[in-house]
C-alpha cells in the first residue's frame, strides 16, 4: 500500500501514527514529522532531513507494524474484559459465602448461648439445639 492511499483510507493521524511506529522499528530516531505537499519529512534527533514521497514510498512495513499494535491493543482490551467479568464472580462468589458464613455464625452464637445458662435438662438442650440448626438452616 503506498502511504497516499494508507493516509485517504485511515487518515493523517493514523498514517503518522504508523510512520512513527516504523521509525522505531527501523531504529530511526525522529524528531518530528510533518506531512505535507505530498511527502513525509521528518528530522532525526542530529537534524538530518529524511523525506519519503507519498507516491514512491511503500508503507507496507509502517502498516504491519501499525496493524500488529492495533491487534495487541485489541487483544488487551479483551484480556481486560474477561478479567473484570472474573473479578465480578469472584465477588459474588465472596458475598455468597459470606452470607452462608454468617448463618453459621449465627447457629453457633444460639447454641453457644445455650451453654452459658447452666441447665440440668441435657435432653432439653439436644432438642433445642437441633431446634436452631433447623430454623437457622431454613433463613
Amino acid at each position: 500500500m503506498k502511504a497516499n492511499e494508507f493516509i485517504e483510507n485511515h487518515g493523517l493521524s493514523e498514517a503518522r501514527k504508523a510512520f512513527e511506529l516504523w521509525a522505531v522499528k527501523e531504529e530511526l530516531d525522529i524528531t518530528s514529522v510533518d506531512f505535507s505537499s505530498g511527502s513525509i519529512r521528518a528530522t532525526d534527533k542530529h537534524g538530518n532531513r529524511i523525506q519519503f514521497c507519498y507516491e514512491e514510498t511503500e508503507t507496507a512495513t509502517a502498516w504491519d507494524v501499525w496493524q500488529e499494535q492495533q491487534k495487541k491493543i485489541d487483544v488487551l482490551q479483551q484480556e481486560h474484559a474477561e478479567l473484570l467479568a472474573f473479578n465480578e464472580n469472584l465477588d459474588r462468589e465472596r458475598n455468597m459465602h459470606r452470607d452462608q458464613a454468617g448463618k453459621y455464625r449465627k447457629k453457633v452464637e444460639m447454641i453457644a448461648s445455650l451453654f452459658v445458662v447452666p441447665g440440668d435438662d441435657h435432653e432439653l438442650t439436644l432438642k433445642a439445639i437441633k431446634a436452631i440448626i433447623d430454623t437457622v438452616g431454613e433463613q
